[in-house]
């Protein structure tokens, strides 16, 4: 839907186009089923949208060269054994990771992977009620460590980073509040490795339905910010549209913490800022100086 331009960098793109076509009708349904309070509503918009992209055998599928109508499943199965990652199983290079020259790396990766943590588990604390009344995070140190733990093990194990991700929305939205909503989800996807055949049948039309109400319900929180204060305002504008124009959740953050600091102190309200805002604020602008590799 959105596409790239030589002069304006992005533009509308073929409205015609399959994927636009399957995703705009999978959007429409999921979010009719959402307002309807319906159980399980994104999972029928996936369904829905996979189901319409197979029968239809619309190029909506990624492959090498591009996109194509639906091949069949890999095996002509949805059942298979799990593909293991051998050649990344602990393949890791210690002694070059500790070395001088890889500080500033493992110090970005780091910075990064506190904030983009930080910034989903209060968005998805906050979409499920539980932050207190000064918007803190009860058990936090919990959480942080729990998601810690996943990210070391995962990296270990050669998987994508298995932190803290803001899809977890959906799950919220469909009535999940405790751990035990994890532990079930958790073991679904343990079983889910032997049905990795049927993941070719779910285009990405499918599921950008799905992301896209997770941002329309995580921007109901909105309502929350002071719009008659511009040193509230900007520094909230600036964390939402630098998350997208990034692709960084890191990012956003920062730029908010740095034009809060900024903009409260340079206004005459530096009583307003928190010590450990200030901090982070000089810490943020040393990174971006130093480390903005």
């Amino acid at each position: 839907m959105v596409a790239s331009h030589p002069v304006t960098h992005v533009t509308l793109g073929r409205m015609n186009d399959a994927r636009v076509l399957i995703a705009t009708a999978t959007l429409l349904l999921t979010s009719v089923l959402l307002i309807r309070k319906v159980p399980g509503a994104i999972l029928f918009g996936i369904v829905f949208g996979s189901l319409l992209a197979v029968l239809s055998h619309a190029p909506v599928f990624k492959t090498a060269d591009g996109f194509a109508a639906f091949a069949g499943l890999p095996g002509g199965s949805p059942i298979a054994a799990p593909v293991m990652p051998t050649d990344i199983f602990l393949a890791m290079d210690v002694k070059g990771a500790l070395s001088m020259g890889a500080l500033a790396i493992v110090f970005t990766f780091l910075f990064v992977e506190i904030f983009d943590t930080a910034g989903t588990l209060i968005g998805l604390a906050d979409r499920a009620g539980y932050l207190d009344e000064d918007g803190n995070l009860p058990r936090g140190n919990e959480a942080f460590a729990a998601d810690a733990v996943a990210t070391t093990v995962g990296a270990a194990l050669g998987t994508s980073t298995t932190t803290a991700y803001i899809e977890s929305a959906a799950g919220i939205e469909e009535g999940g509040r405790t751990g035990f909503t994890a532990v079930v989800v958790g073991i679904l996807f343990a079983l889910s490795v032997f049905l990795w055949p049927l993941a070719s049948a779910v285009p990405g039309a499918a599921t950008a339905a799905a992301l896209i109400l997770v941002g329309a319900m995580m921007a109901t929180h909105l309502n929350q910010i002071n719009w008659d204060d511009y040193s509230e305002v900007i520094p909230a504008f600036l964390t939402m549209v630098a998350m997208p124009f990034t692709f960084s959740i890191a990012n956003g953050i920062s730029f908010g913490i740095i034009s809060f600091v900024a903009l409260k102190a340079l206004s005459g309200r530096a009583r307003e800022i928190h010590p450990v805002m200030g901090i982070l604020a000089v810490i943020l602008i040393a990174r971006y100086i130093w480390l903005n590799e």
